[in-house]
């Protein structure tokens, strides 16, 4: 039998407190804006946050995000025929010039340039409509709900847009990788190339970097119809933070606002400790029927600031295993549900050893347990000694 889940719910109510003064929201320039907890992904405060706009070089974000994930990075990458023609900020590449992806990934995110992530959308997709495919495959991956991109580098195009929600979803997940965090903390660097020899050094327009110890990224973005635009980390009381602000009138004021707002209401807070006991779930084939399960892991949940709360936990009504199950054994997700609504999800374990029913077991479980039994046994001996007569004669 296999292992098979009926959608219901078990709900376990809140006991703790529930009435707080709810924070005063941070003023910020942007027209969107975003503040999140980059753990889970959870909103600490939005505004306009899906609300669709062109997100200008915060583009590059993805782009640097597929260069790393798709390509090693001392692979060499040519420049296309037509790079030269690239608009604004460049590296000023020529067709045929060649550098490692470890180089463009650098150029990308510290000079913004708009010639390197055509490089490198040719050297992935083998255009840059085949690479804003594979850019718009990976954001719908990662929850994005409101982006469309169609060129790498986000110069204005028609259709090219993104949300400050979704932004911070494809920065959370960046930053998950190590050489993209390198590069995206970097202040200055010197390129190593095989023409240009004039242009080498590199240096970076985030001045948060230099203005806040705290902040490790992330990239700036301006265009016409975009506004001033920054897609931001900063690693806050032992979490990190990130921010989005889109269309904003002073987007480094903007941002170190959320920071220091997040850092001011919000802790991180275990909320259901590893081991912690969650309820049961049937088991087939199991004389018990039942077993209970816990909690395989900690789970930790970023609380507003002096409140306190019982967790809510969610678990499949219907939820059926096979038998035989060890003590430990991963069978499932349950669901934390904190005071906002966010959703944590965390894995269940079997508390103790769920091992397959035996005969006895079976008649143990019914109310004619005996007749069963007996039964079994009567028809034992018949076949016995049937076959025991067959070999006499």
């Amino acid at each position: 039998m296999r292992t098979r889940a009926i959608l219901s719910s078990l709900f376990l109510p809140f006991v703790g407190s529930l009435a707080w003064a709810t924070p005063e929201p941070p003023r910020v320039t942007a027209e969107c804006a975003v503040v999140m907890d980059a753990a889970t992904g959870k909103v600490l405060w939005g505004k306009n946050k899906d609300y669709p706009r062109p997100p200008a070089s915060t583009t590059k974000i993805m782009t640097a995000l597929l260069l790393v994930e798709q390509c090693d990075l001392q692979a060499k990458i040519v420049a296309p025929e037509g790079v030269e023609g690239v608009e604004e900020s460049s590296l000023h590449l020529v067709p045929g010039e060649t550098l490692t992806a470890y180089e463009m990934l650098q150029a990308l995110m510290i000079r913004s340039a708009n010639d390197v992530a055509m490089s490198v959308a040719h050297h992935l997709a083998g255009s840059e409509a085949g690479f804003a495919a594979r850019m718009n495959a990976r954001a719908r991956e990662l929850g994005c709900e409101n982006t469309h991109f169609v060129n790498p580098h986000g110069l204005t195009a028609e259709g090219h847009v993104s949300t400050a929600h979704d932004l911070a979803r494809i920065a959370r997940h960046a930053m998950t990788l190590d050489a993209f965090c390198e590069a995206a903390k970097k202040r200055r660097h010197s390129v190593t190339r095989d023409k240009n020899l004039e242009d080498l050094l590199l240096v970076s327009r985030n001045k948060l970097l230099e203005m806040d110890e705290t902040v490790d990224g992330i990239k700036t973005g301006y265009t016409k119809a975009a506004g001033r635009c920054f897609v931001g980390s900063a690693v806050r009381g032992g979490s990190r933070l990130i921010a989005v602000v889109l269309n904003s009138q002073d987007w480094a004021a903007d941002t170190l606002l959320l920071f220091d707002w997040a850092e001011a209401n919000f802790e991180r807070r275990e909320i259901l400790a590893r081991g912690a006991e969650c309820g049961s779930i049937r088991v087939a084939d199991c004389a018990a029927l039942t077993t209970s399960v816990r909690a395989a892991e900690a789970v930790w949940a970023m609380c507003l600031k002096g409140v306190t709360f019982d967790p809510n936990l969610r678990l499949p009504g219907e939820f059926e295993v096979q038998a035989p199950q060890a003590e430990g054994a991963i069978v499932g997700e349950g669901v934390l549900i904190d005071p906002d609504g966010f959703e944590l999800a965390f894995p269940l374990a079997v508390s103790e050893a769920a091992p397959r029913r035996t005969l006895l077991g079976v008649a143990g479980r019914t109310d004619k347990g005996f007749l069963v039994l007996a039964a079994a046994l009567l028809g034992g001996t018949y076949l016995m000694r049937r076959r025991a007569r067959r070999s006499w004669l």
